[in-house]
């Protein structure tokens, strides 16, 4: 027993805490290299995400969600805003939106806690994980779905866009969002919670009603994401 929670120290925490991307990004108001912080973004997002299959024991996750961000710091170390504004833009959100616009860059560091309570999400076990999304996460996305719909009006009128133009941070929210929403219908269906409800077995007509919504949530972030995959390629062209 005690040489697997030795294992697991190693391979999740030490790993984890000594997680080094390939580029650190060394200033928080200029976003450069955005495709390789991106992807050291998700690289660690992903980590996280193994770390929750695989149901660590509670010493690791402990140690994890205490020094997951401090000194204002991810990990202590890298600048969280930072690698959300690089995911942003690798996902198409103009640069001069987070960078040079003040409502912009309010909203990215309005985004820093909502995110970080994403990664210390995959920390909590399952049981606690759903009730966590469902007291402070959902809450918490919706309110900053109304928050990134006003920083696009604004963004639309400095710069005379069209009223019917893509609205970037309302449509990054938006695939974060289903994505989250998807995680909950996911733990439900994990748990066995809708077996329980009555001591009643579920039946197939209700897995089918679950995931014919699974498949709504998933539809719409792939709607999303080839909406602002589309509108970068515009305009690169």
């Amino acid at each position: 027993f005690l040489l697997n929670v030795v294992h697991e120290l190693q391979w999740a925490v030490c790993d984890t805490l000594h997680y080094s991307p390939s580029q650190q990004p060394t200033n928080t108001n200029t976003t450069t290299n955005t495709n390789t912080n991106h992807n050291s973004f998700h690289k660690l997002s992903n980590h996280l995400n193994h770390i929750s299959s695989r149901e660590c024991n509670i010493l690791s996750r402990s140690i994890l969600i205490l020094n997951l961000y401090f000194d204002e710091l991810l990990l202590g170390q890298y600048p969280l805003t930072q690698y959300i504004a690089s995911a942003m833009i690798n996902d198409g959100v103009p640069t001069t939106l987070l960078t040079k616009c003040e409502y912009g860059t309010a909203f990215l560091h309005r985004l820093a806690k909502p995110i970080y309570d994403i990664f210390k999400l995959k920390l909590l076990n399952k049981c606690r994980q759903r009730i966590f999304i469902d007291t402070c996460i959902i809450h918490e996305w919706g309110a900053l779905q109304k928050e990134a719909a006003a920083v696009d009006f604004y963004y639309k009128n400095d710069f005379s866009l069209p009223s019917n133009s893509i609205s970037f941070c309302t449509n990054w929210v938006l695939k974060i969002t289903s994505k989250i929403l998807q995680e909950y219908l996911k733990l439900a269906l994990e748990l066995n919670l809708w077996s329980k409800c009555g001591g009643l077995d579920i039946s197939s007509h209700d897995l089918a009603v679950i995931y014919w919504y699974w498949d709504f949530l998933c539809g719409t972030q792939l709607n999303v994401m080839g909406t602002m995959r589309n509108a970068k390629l515009e305009k690169k062209e």
